[in-house]
């Protein structure tokens, strides 16, 4: 028997009786492949010109798309986003302007109405791995405009049956916990760094113990395994991944009900993990970067376009769905990760160890001079500061023990005072690098 997702797969890619399989699957998205190829060549400046010499009809499976599309890379989006677009400006019902950690330039997404409405469809069976109809859902994310994420959350849950009230992001976690409590509230959205602050709160207020969450989802961010554990130790409930950006409309992968793994949104992206030095394809079970192309959008379809995260297809299937293909959890980022003496060294293996620290709510990092690893902290409570020994405790028990000791990294902790504390934001974090 098909699961609800399942059964939303199989209406998109599958028309009639046909049998649903996983060539089925494969079939459905090499059509939509060339038939995107086809329309971005027509309708796209930048992809005419990158794309002049493909002939798509050459194209007879996944695997001679992989060999003869070329990358889109985060560059090319941020130095000619107008150069993407594909239909008059008139016919745009949302544009999207982001600046991440990869680039300096701005990036500007465009969305048809139909590319939305698409989302919503995706967000309203997505949730329901995590949540009920008649439940209440409490969504800290931007959602006070049309198409914002929060909107188009809003806009699927609905469709569940689910109420879903939206307080934004950054918001004071004394508030945003008096809401839970206030409203009884079922399941909560929000920033892996926004809900651990919230986690460490609570953990310090007893009128708080009798929360009723169910679920927590976590997103726009890689999860560090440490912020996940302390999530459902602090609101005894089931802690939830979901994957995407705004490049890829939002949504991309949930976490199943097995928790373990991503449900990748197989109608509407396809996505691949290559090898980020040789561009090669790589098999299940091994880690690459993230690689996806869109199928069926219509202002803005994107081409093999390079996320630079991390993560592995996982071989064979899961408890519930033995069609579907499933990615591990996203590991970090590649622009990300620096190399000390060949031990690796990145924000997700940082915030991995860190956080585990019962009285960190927050932190940022900077690597000074290739080897000194400059933390500034902000204390749960301002009372107890954390000193550079207990840091020092954590970090060795991760792959730093050696550098430490040898001075090969050297550690400088400095209390939250010497930089402005700024809350939350849709902002990824990094590590920064200062010459």
């Amino acid at each position: 028997m098909l699961s609800f997702y399942e059964k939303w797969i199989r209406g998109l890619v599958l028309e009639g009786d046909q049998p649903f399989n996983r060539d089925a699957i494969e079939a459905y998205q090499l059509k939509q492949l060339k038939k995107t190829l086809f329309y971005v060549k027509d309708k796209s400046k930048f992809y005419a010109n990158q794309l002049r010499n493909l002939d798509v009809e050459s194209i007879q499976n996944l695997d001679d798309f992989s060999a003869q599309v070329p990358f889109t890379y985060p560059e090319d989006l941020a130095r000619e986003s107008w150069s993407f677009l594909c239909l008059a400006q008139h016919e745009i019902a949302r544009i999207i302007t982001i600046r991440t950690s990869g680039t300096k330039e701005e990036k500007r997404i465009f969305f048809t109405k139909q590319d939305l409405e698409r989302t919503i469809d995706f967000f309203h069976h997505g949730m329901a791995y995590l949540i009920r109809p008649g439940q209440k859902v409490l969504v800290l994310m931007p959602g006070n405009y049309y198409g914002s994420i929060g909107d188009l959350l809003k806009k699927g849950l609905a469709r569940l049956g689910c109420d879903t009230l939206i307080m934004g992001a950054g918001k004071n976690s004394l508030s945003v916990l008096n809401t839970i409590k206030r409203e009884a509230i079922d399941s909560v959205v929000g920033l892996p760094q926004e809900l651990y602050q919230l986690a460490r709160i609570k953990n310090n207020l007893a009128e708080m113990n009798d929360l009723k969450l169910e679920t927590i989802l976590l997103s726009a961010d890689y999860v560090p395994s440490s912020v996940k554990e302390v999530l459902e130790k602090a609101f005894c409930c089931k802690v939830f991944n979901h994957y995407g950006m705004s490049e890829m409309g939002y949504g991309g992968a949930v976490d199943c009900g097995c928790l373990d793994a991503y449900h990748l949104r197989e109608a509407d992206l396809y996505f691949e993990i290559i090898d980020p030095i040789s561009g090669q394809v790589l098999p299940p079970g091994q880690e690459g970067e993230v690689v996806f192309s869109t199928l069926n959008r219509e202002a803005m379809p994107l081409i093999r376009y390079r996320t630079g995260d991390r993560a592995s297809f996982i071989k064979g299937g899961c408890p519930c769905s033995k069609l579907l293909k499933k990615m591990s959890h996203v590991k970090g980022r590649y622009q990300n990760l620096l190399y000390i003496d060949n031990q690796p060294l990145s924000m997700a293996l940082l915030d991995e160890l860190l956080f585990r620290m019962d009285n960190l709510l927050d932190y940022r990092a900077s690597l000074k001079a290739g080897k000194i690893l400059s933390l500034s902290l902000k204390a749960v409570d301002e009372n107890k500061p954390l000193g550079i020994e207990e840091v020092r405790r954590a970090l060795e028990m991760g792959p730093f023990e050696k550098l430490l000791r040898d001075q090969k990294l050297i550690l400088e902790v400095n209390d939250e005072g010497q930089w402005e504390y700024v809350k939350t934001t849709m902002v990824k974090r990094v590590l920064a690098i200062v010459d």
